[in-house]
């Protein structure tokens, strides 16, 4: 009877673990199945916001009717867990940002995001699509000119810039 019963206790716990794991393994499934709708449409969502941004004058009817479905658009993602992230302003950080150049800059300390070309996207914890950016590489270095030799001095042998000439022994 005691043998019965440790039998049916691993029993009713194993059974009990592999419910908890079903339920886990379909949850995920469901969820990367929306990841991979969500990234699909990603692209629509960047072209709308390019025909809204290009738009020689928002109060156009058109305009107006392409923004709100955009709105309508982004408000059903976001329902759906997606959120958008800016990366302007803000150090580079390569798990968000994707570089796509390096500029020099005055105004933005090195290793700073200059210009966003591209929004980056999460769902949950996880990045579904880094931020294209360009990253500043500090001011641009500049090297002290070298002063002109004076007239009528002659350049030093070494300066001197001559054409290369052929010393290949020929095969005739």
């Amino acid at each position: 009877l005691a043998a019965s019963n440790d039998r049916y206790v691993r029993l009713m716990a194993d059974f009990d673990n592999f419910r908890r794991r079903v339920a886990r393994e379909r949850t995920e499934v469901i969820q990367r199945a929306n990841e991979n709708l969500l990234t699909e449409l990603l692209p629509v969502l960047d072209h709308f916001e390019l025909a809204i941004a290009r738009a020689p004058d928002a109060t156009l009817p058109y305009v107006e009717g392409v923004r709100m479905v955009y709105d309508q658009m982004a408000s059903v993602l976001s329902k759906a867990g997606l959120q958008a992230f800016d990366a302007g302003g803000v150090t580079f950080d390569h798990t968000c940002h994707h570089a796509i150049a390096y500029q020099n800059s005055d105004s933005v300390p090195e290793n700073g995001v200059i210009m966003q070309t591209r929004r980056g996207y999460r769902l949950g914890d996880r990045i579904l699509r880094h931020a294209n950016v360009i990253v500043s590489s500090g001011a641009p270095q500049t090297e002290p000119a070298a002063p002109p030799a004076p007239a009528g001095e002659a350049v030093p042998e070494g300066d001197a810039v001559t054409p290369p000439t052929d010393t290949a022994p020929s095969s005739t």
